[in-house]
């Protein structure tokens, strides 16, 4: 019987050797990649939280250009457009949106005007003009979404906009450093909130373990109960934003997440109207009819009208309508239904995003995964704050995990100098 009672213990402490490699082995790694690849991640995660509010940042900003008179009989897309063309001839309108009441229309040449007219809606007169990608967020957009690799916004770096020789593959044609980076990087995002989530359960005795914070013991302590619990909290943001910075990079994601969720591959959005092509001389049917068309196929308000999509007698123009719910409402592109409009012929038009989602697979990809998971502009500006105070919890668990790990670093090293000075106290002659 004692020999029972001393083999038991022995055979428990070899299985709890055995569990943990597993476990070593997402400790080491969770600490190293984050030390390694640290500071680039904390970049495009803080960058991220503040983009968040890019068109409430412009807005406030410009308040002049911003500023829009109330009126129950608003301008068309059309004379807000022939208002621009009429002004600033060479300005070469392409585009015409509408955000925070305010029609923001585009040139067809960034390079030359990178920004927008304003024109008020209830008047008809133009407010400003507005470069809402220049300046500081126009960096951080271009750091955050392109990996400085968008030329046209500020810090643009053309080596990073170069393809890695050795990297470009079947599910990624074209590799470029910046898209890899950031590939990199959701990719390890999504790996440290899961491996978090392992390591920061303390086991079903002590599950109440992982929601203190024992503030009156050593620093150690208290970083390390107050990483585990952050790091639990801001997890499943985390986790979400890995996943879907990855899927913008990585096409490959959506047949398989499609295959896994029982969803319906969407038509291609890229619509050549080359094959329907007018006979020269036809006339365009101009803004004002595209507008009608698309309104014709679905309900919702226009938010947005994109000029013809190629020059010549091909192309067509990209009629924008929001409908609820909308997922990008409070973004700067609201809408989630798309036409494509042929230039020449009203009745050539064809859907080129999806009105109504076949399965909850479809809308969560196809709607929620950028406007409303990514970016939360599905919400107003007070409600995103939620999303902006998880992109900023990357901060606080790297405080809290450069601050253990010097500890412990401080402790080894300790304890290294307390070996020396007794194997030195041991060897040395006594007289």
């Amino acid at each position: 019987m004692a020999l029972a009672l001393d083999i038991a213990p022995a055979r428990r402490s070899r299985r709890r050797r055995k569990g943990r490699p597993v476990r070593r082995f997402l400790v080491v790694t969770h600490r190293w990649s984050s030390l390694v690849l640290g500071i680039v991640l904390l970049a495009i995660t803080t960058s991220g939280a503040l983009i968040l509010y890019q068109g409430e940042w412009a807005a406030a900003t410009n308040r002049s250009t911003f500023h829009t008179t109330p009126t129950s009989d608003p301008v068309s897309f059309d004379d807000a457009v022939a208002v621009v063309d009429r002004a600033h001839p060479s300005f070469e309108a392409a585009g015409i949106h509408i955000y925070n009441g305010l029609f923001q229309v585009a040139s067809s040449d960034d390079d030359k005007h990178p920004g927008f007219w304003g024109v008020d809606p209830g008047t008809g007169n133009i407010t400003g003009y507005v470069n809402p990608d220049g300046g500081v967020m126009g960096f951080l957009t271009n750091l955050h979404e392109c990996a400085l690799t968008c030329d046209d916004y500020p810090g643009y770096v053309p080596f990073l906009d170069m393809p890695i020789p050795w990297a470009s593959v079947h599910v990624i044609p074209e590799v470029t450093w910046g898209s890899g980076g950031i590939l990199l990087i959701a990719t390890m995002l999504f790996f440290l909130g899961i491996s978090g989530l392992i390591l920061w359960w303390p086991g079903v005795k002590r599950w109440t373990h992982g929601f203190r914070v024992r503030w009156r013991k050593t620093r150690f302590t208290r970083d390390f109960d107050l990483h585990q619990l952050i790091g639990f909290v801001a997890a499943p943001f985390l986790v979400m934003w890995g996943f879907t910075g990855a899927s913008f990079e990585l096409p490959a994601m959506e047949n398989a997440w499609y295959a896994l969720t029982g969803g319906v591959a969407k038509p291609d959005s890229d619509r050549d109207f080359s094959s329907h092509a007018a006979p020269k001389g036809t006339p365009d049917i101009g803004l004002a009819a595209a507008v009608a068309a698309a309104k014709a196929q679905s309900p919702g308000t226009v938010t947005s009208v994109e000029g013809p999509s190629e020059p010549g007698r091909a192309g067509s123009y990209e009629v924008r309508l929001s409908t609820h719910p909308d997922p990008r409402r409070h973004g700067p592109r609201p809408g989630r239904v798309v036409f494509a409009v042929d230039r020449h012929d009203a009745t050539h038009i064809e859907q080129t995003s999806f009105a109504k989602q076949e399965t909850w697979s479809n809308t969560v990809w196809d709607s929620w995964r950028s406007g409303v998971l990514h970016y939360g502009y599905g919400v107003n500006s007070w409600w995103r704050t939620i999303w902006f105070v998880f992109g900023m919890s990357p901060l606080l668990l790297a405080w809290t995990g450069v601050s253990t790990w010097l500890y412990r670093c401080g402790v080894a090293k300790r304890k290294r100098a307390a070996i020396k000075a007794r194997n030195e106290d041991i060897n040395e002659p006594n007289d």
